[in-house]
């Protein structure tokens, strides 16, 4: 490798000195300067001074806190339909039990995201008639049909909702019916009239058992067609719509029990 001598002679009469190093030594020093000016000039300190302080790193810090928050709520919001449709898939299956009717002889297919063909529809529909006509009776007794005769329009569903009332919200067990004073209510199912009493913030309100384990209960009625005791179809005309009890206009407010617990009466209503 080769060398280079460097000599110093100082100006006053001190001894000369002598230095050799090797050539590759001052390119290194020169490559070294050159990749610092070039960093200086990409990466000056004024320009990453400039990029923390003017706002881009924190919006994009926020951005990216609000897509992982939207990721969450997303996940969390199948999370719930999960849910639901397990329970909603359990109480079908409890109210067929209890009504002595046979369960689908089709199974329902396990991937979720595969939609039923029309014949499996068609197969599990056929099945349940098939279960229906050999258990009349038991079918007639299924709280299964709308208690209005016009198109349902729902003011307000199960779950929590907000009470102009006490301004707070409040669990509702049932599901209120948007109707016109004067409106005719019918039994969903058939069964026998266990009540007919005013409720406090009810109104006139009316109770129906269908099985023992089965229940409606009909609220802020005028009239009531029926009295305690009184034996009724499915379709039979029990009351006339009002406003009785706390409601701020006519409307009929619909409970189904099973086992005395609340559930969701909207996936078992169809039309009548």
């Amino acid at each position: 490798m080769k060398k280079i001598d460097i000599h110093f002679f100082p100006s006053n009469t001190d001894k000369p000195r002598s230095f050799r190093i090797s050539l590759l030594r001052p390119i290194w020093w020169v490559a070294g300067a050159l990749v610092a000016i070039l960093g200086f000039i990409l990466f000056s300190p004024t320009q990453i001074f400039d990029t923390i302080t003017n706002g881009h790193l924190l919006n994009l810090y926020r951005q990216n806190q609000q897509i992982e928050q939207t990721i969450s709520d997303v996940r969390f919001s199948i999370q719930e339909s999960e849910s639901q449709l397990q329970e909603a898939t359990a109480l079908r299956d409890s109210s067929i039990k209890l009504s002595g009717l046979k369960p689908s002889l089709v199974p329902i297919p396990q991937d979720t995201n595969k939609r039923p063909s029309i014949s499996e529809i068609y197969s599990n529909f056929k099945a349940m008639l098939d279960s229906l006509e050999k258990n009349p009776e038991q079918g007639q007794l299924l709280p299964i049909i709308t208690p209005l005769s016009t198109k349902p329009i729902i003011t307000n569903r199960f779950g929590l909702i907000f009470d102009a009332f006490t301004e707070q919200e409040l669990p509702h067990r049932g599901i209120d019916f948007a109707a016109t004073e004067g409106d005719t209510v019918f039994s969903t199912g058939a069964g026998k009239v266990i009540e007919v009493r005013h409720h406090r913030g009810f109104g006139l309100s009316i109770k129906i058992e269908h099985t023992p384990e089965i229940r409606t209960f009909y609220a802020h009625l005028s009239n009531s067609l029926v009295r305690e005791g009184s034996i009724v179809k499915r379709g039979t005309p029990i009351a006339i719509i009002g406003k009785s009890g706390r409601s701020s206009g006519p409307s009929l407010h619909y409970e189904i029990r099973l086992q005395g617990q609340p559930i969701n009466p909207e996936p078992l209503l169809i039309s009548m």
